[in-house]
């Protein structure tokens, strides 16, 4: 016979688990490393993706108030 975790030990063990990885690596440091791994980083994710911000012109030619 196995003994089971109450369902709020379960969740205050999870949340635990979540605050000291956050605490150890922050979410940029956990893409950075991720994006590392695939060979990737920022600025060739940015590039790839040629991220600008849209202008207001832009919204207006496109329709973008309806």
């Amino acid at each position: 016979m196995t003994a089971q975790a109450s369902p709020d030990a379960v969740i205050v063990a999870l949340r635990e688990t979540m605050r000291n990885r956050m605490n150890k690596e922050s979410p940029i440091e956990t893409a950075q490393k991720t994006l590392a791994k695939h060979g990737l980083s920022f600025s060739q994710v940015e590039s790839r993706f040629h991220r600008r911000p849209i202008t207001s012109s832009t919204m207006i030619s496109t329709g973008g108030d309806e």
